[in-house]
């Protein structure tokens, strides 16, 4: 079988590292090639990613009673800026040139800067199990970029949409079948998205216009692909977890203090998901499900 290639978006931190981190443990336990792909906007923070990631596979290949198992393993390093353009251009070009096929693409990078918070808006959010919205914590921050595109919507959406774009013909073209997916949030919801306002510039909640961006593009590429029959799109919901998204919002100390309330929830509610390993269940899911036939597009895969 040839060598199989993930390529992450964001893959330095939270669930995208823990993805890459399963994704390989799992290859050198079932014996298989595989090459994970870190898309990342900061080079250093993605070298010091892929050290980690392959001492963990090292150290999983060593308690599998082989440590040879984890040549296996390989990690390479994309320089990707989702919410600059010519970063996205440069990254595709090269992805194309480092692979002949690309079997999943998992566009997971993305951003929630937040301005202000509100403590009494944290307790709404944390009570409310069915995750409405994230505008009750507070202002998110979205300045508008130097290419005149909100930060919020290009990060999360609009930028992976143009790299499916240059992509396209590539991932169509190639010997193997390609599974993108999108990440998402149970945030997203349809009333905080304005078609006249598409990029969320007047939203209260850009960052949840972006995720319903994230849900409708998924859709559309597989509709767009499915001509090609080489190409399927879909997409996954980490739930709320511990990971740099959750720091954008409150410093870590004060989520970690918070952790004991948090699994409490989790019993009333699995999609408080907590830990990076339970967040990444559905992507991981997604990454490796058989038979591409069982999974709905139009579905939105939950982590529990």
């Amino acid at each position: 079988m040839d060598e199989q290639v993930v390529v992450i978006t964001g893959a330095n931190s939270g669930v995208g590292f823990m993805l890459a981190k399963r994704l390989l443990a799992d290859a050198v336990t079932s014996r298989v090639s595989l090459t994970v792909c870190l898309a990342c906007r900061n080079a250093g923070r993605a070298t010091a990613a892929r050290e980690n990631i392959l001492a963990y596979v090292t150290q999983h290949a060593e308690q599998q009673g082989d440590a040879e198992l984890a040549s296996l393993a390989r990690v390479d390093i994309v320089q990707l800026d989702t919410s600059d353009l010519r970063s996205v251009s440069d990254a595709a070009a090269e992805l194309m040139k480092r692979y002949p096929a690309i079997d999943r693409l998992v566009l997971n990078a993305g951003i929630l800067p937040m301005h202000s918070i509100k403590l009494e808006g944290l307790t709404t959010f944390l009570s409310d199990l069915s995750f409405s919205g994230t505008t009750v914590m507070g202002k998110q921050s979205d300045p508008a970029l130097p290419n005149g595109l909100q930060s919020i919507f290009c990060t999360n959406a609009f930028g992976h949409h143009c790299l499916v774009e240059l992509l396209k013909d590539h991932l169509a073209q190639q010997s193997r079948p390609c599974r993108i997916i999108w990440t998402s949030s149970r945030s997203a919801r349809k009333r905080n998205l304005r078609w006249d306002d598409i990029q969320g510039k007047t939203a209260i909640d850009p960052y949840s216009s972006s995720k319903i961006c994230c849900d409708a593009l998924s859709v559309a590429w597989h509709e767009r692909f499915s001509s090609t029959g080489n190409v399927t799109c879909f997409t996954s919901c980490p739930g709320l977890c511990m990971s740099n998204l959750t720091a954008s919002i409150m410093p870590q100390f004060f989520w970690y203090l918070l952790i004991p309330f948090l699994f409490m929830l989790r019993l009333m509610s699995v999609m408080m998901t907590v830990s990076l390993e339970n967040g990444s269940e559905a992507a991981l899911y997604l990454c490796q499900c058989p038979d591409v036939s069982r999974l709905d597009y139009r579905f939105k895969y939950v982590s529990e």
